[in-house]
């Protein structure tokens, strides 16, 4: 196995594993219910499926989507926008804009979580972001068995 293939296999045995968790959290915070006061302890579920929406975009983008990149291309010096490109015409992601918008949704968790817009981030994460972050693992996957890497 080539180093650049172990690169891949370590990463894509990382994203398997935050995706399993991210997908686990998505069903626990379907219930939240911004009018409930909840504790602190409650809010956990809540908590944990941000973290984990943070952790599992942080992969694909600076981890996955390089490892891929690094393979096809021999480099990773390219923009961001190139190597989302190169996802699209690897067919692992359909549009490079909405992993834009998904970057730029993690980077305001990140640095600027607003607790009057959880509702709302809670509903695009467990609905449009899961579509999108589900539809990309099952691509990552297809091109992994076709390039033959796993």
């Amino acid at each position: 196995m080539t180093p650049k293939v172990q690169i891949i296999h370590a990463e894509y045995n990382k994203i398997q594993k935050a995706y399993e968790l991210f997908l686990s959290s998505v069903k626990k915070a379907e219930k939240f219910d911004p009018s409930v006061n909840y504790s602190p302890e409650d809010l956990e579920p809540f908590d944990a499926l941000v973290s984990r929406f943070e952790r599992l975009v942080e992969l694909f983008m600076s981890k996955m989507f390089k490892a891929v990149e690094l393979f096809e291309a021999g480099d990773t010096g390219g923009t961001l926008r190139d190597r989302l490109n190169l996802m699209v015409k690897l067919d692992i992601i359909e549009n490079a804009d909405d992993w834009v918008d998904l970057r730029e949704t993690r980077n305001k968790i990140a640095h600027d979580y607003l607790p009057d817009k959880i509702k709302i981030l809670y509903e695009k994460i467990g609905n449009e972001y899961k579509l999108l972050i589900e539809k990309t693992f099952k691509n990552l996957q297809k091109y992994l068995k076709k390039k033959k890497i796993v």
